[in-house]
């Protein structure tokens, strides 16, 4: 037997391992290939089932929707039957309604006709609400009839205060009604015969912007005025007869020179009072005639507090006169602020002297 011979066999089993490993290899791609078949058909199958899922969701969603849109339809209807009925009854307004459907929301849009003429209904309503004796608003009747609290009256509840200037009119006087008026505020003037004689367009103001107006005298001389009681009635007397000529006015106010006391005797005052005078003194000096700066308004509001303590109304004694005048305004600030009424002198009121004060 020759080598030859000997080796084939050998040759022979490895072709025949060679041949089963590519068999072995083509089965399993086989294998591999069919699974992949069969899984690209299953997922297939899943999307085709879950398509066919939402759309019958959103079948059986339009299908519940129907019935809400009706009931939406239905409401709309009524509504707008009533809607009718009223208008028919009330004589209101016409009113258009139409309903649009958008996607299962239903809404609605007025369009309000020309208004119309009140009809009978209306007029009787508005008959029977004035005879029942109520507002035609009701906030009106429940502003009056609300209870004011304390604070609210105490500021109703104002102080009276009384300002006054005597010796005048003077050539100040016109720049003094001009701070007078720009405050609204009305005072009385004490005046001398000899100056009203002198500015008498002064006093034809001063009536015509609604100042009291008084007598203050002729000489303002103490040795002159007091001589007897028929000085104190003459000089007063020849004052009014003036202001009467000038203005067209007669005052029965009079203030004596230098105050009443203690120069007024008491056959002087019974004197004046059967002439038909009104005696009146002050219980609030501000010194201007002293005081040419501030210090005249700290001395005023000194015993403005005094007096508020004591409750007694105020009667302010200033002068007609230049220096008087940068001043007068802080007064008046200081008795709007702390709630004074400021009022005007007249022979109603009962006089303040010092006869009966000291």
């Amino acid at each position: 037997m020759t080598e030859k011979s000997i080796n084939r066999p050998k040759r022979t089993k490895a072709m025949k391992v060679r041949y089963i490993t590519f068999l072995t290899f083509i089965s399993v791609a086989v294998l591999f290939f069919i699974l992949g078949l069969g899984y690209n058909e299953k997922t297939k199958n899943m999307l085709a089932v879950d398509s066919d899922s939402a759309s019958r969701i959103k079948h059986q969603q339009e299908i519940q929707k129907e019935p809400e849109i009706q009931e939406a339809l239905q409401e709309n209807e009524e509504i707008q039957e009533n809607e009718e009925l009223g208008d028919k009854k009330q004589g209101g307004t016409e009113q258009e309604t139409n309903v649009i459907i958008d996607q299962g929301e239903v809404t609605e849009r007025v369009t309000e006709a020309d208004e119309k003429a009140p009809e009978e209904d209306e007029i009787v309503s508005e008959t029977e609400q004035i005879d029942s004796g109520q507002p035609e608003n009701p906030g009106e009747l429940a502003t009056i009839e609300t209870p004011e609290t304390p604070a609210e009256q105490q500021e109703i509840i104002k102080k009276v205060a009384y300002l006054t200037f005597d010796d005048g009119p003077t050539h100040v006087t016109g720049k003094l009604l001009d701070v007078l008026a720009q405050y609204n505020i009305k005072a009385t003037f004490f005046m001398l015969e000899p100056n009203m004689r002198k500015y008498p367009e002064v006093l034809t103001r001063m009536v015509e912007e609604g100042h009291a107006v008084g007598l203050h005298g002729v000489s303002h001389r103490k040795n002159k005025f007091y001589q007897s009681k028929d000085t104190v009635v003459g000089e007063m007397s020849t004052a009014q007869a003036t202001l009467k000529e000038l203005a067209g006015v007669e005052s029965q106010l009079i203030r004596v020179p230098y105050g009443s006391y203690p120069h007024m005797k008491k056959s002087y005052i019974e004197a004046v009072q059967q002439a038909g005078f009104f005696l009146w003194d002050w219980n609030v000096d501000s010194k201007d005639w002293f005081y040419n700066d501030a210090e005249m308004i700290d001395n005023t509001v000194r015993q403005l507090v005094a007096l508020e303590k004591r409750n007694e109304e105020p009667v302010i004694l200033m002068h007609d006169r230049v220096q008087t005048i940068p001043y007068v305004a802080k007064v008046l600030e200081y008795l709007i602020n702390n709630n004074y009424d400021i009022r005007i002198i007249d022979t109603e009121i009962t006089p303040v002297t010092f006869s009966r004060s000291k």
